[in-house]
């Protein structure tokens, strides 16, 4: 009989506990899409460092967490510290690349997103994450091209050729994947 009340106070504990950190993603949700940017930034980061949460919660609490750095706060260099945090989790990898390419690339850091996109194509695997990091990469050179434009700078035709056959490949497997420029 004690076993058994044992078993069963363990089992409500965990479920218990498991419950309260699903609530916490989406209380957290609640305070970022009710625009309470200092509430949702408390909670995805209460939940980004618990190391019981799983990885899939604290892998979108650090995107988000990264997504309020840069688009509120306008702090990269904290943006880039939860992406890189959260890609160590191993989980929604793909989202994380594209990203910190958008932020690098929304920067004007186009040399930087460059070296995000390698690192995502050696890590990435699947093509539907190729794809999408993919679409992000040839997002990056066109702006990157504009502000060349902008700056009356030379073009690099050949970067700007080689985004393009990458979008005709990404096209082909996934039409409909790219928004218009």
């Amino acid at each position: 009989m004690r076993f058994t009340l044992l078993i069963a106070s363990i089992f409500i504990i965990v479920f218990t506990k498991q419950a309260f950190l699903q609530g916490g993603i989406s209380k957290a949700d609640n305070y970022f899409y009710g625009l309470e940017l200092i509430n949702a930034s408390e909670s995805y980061q209460t939940i980004f460092q618990n190391h019981e949460t799983n990885d899939d919660d604290r892998a979108l609490a650090g995107r988000k967490l990264a997504y309020i750095s840069w688009h509120f706060y306008n702090d990269l260099d904290k943006a880039r510290e939860y992406v890189k945090k959260s890609l160590e989790l191993e989980k929604y990898e793909a989202y994380l690349f594209k990203d910190l390419i958008d932020y690098e690339k929304e920067s004007k850091n186009f040399e930087e997103a460059k070296k995000v996109y390698q690192q995502a194509i050696s890590k990435l695997k699947s093509d539907k994450k190729l794809n999408l990091v993919t679409a992000a990469y040839a997002d990056m050179v066109l702006n990157e091209a504009f502000e060349n434009i902008k700056q009356k700078q030379v073009l690099d035709t050949v970067i700007l050729n080689s985004a393009y056959q990458k979008i005709e490949i990404v096209n082909k497997k996934e039409p409909g994947k790219l928004k218009a420029a």
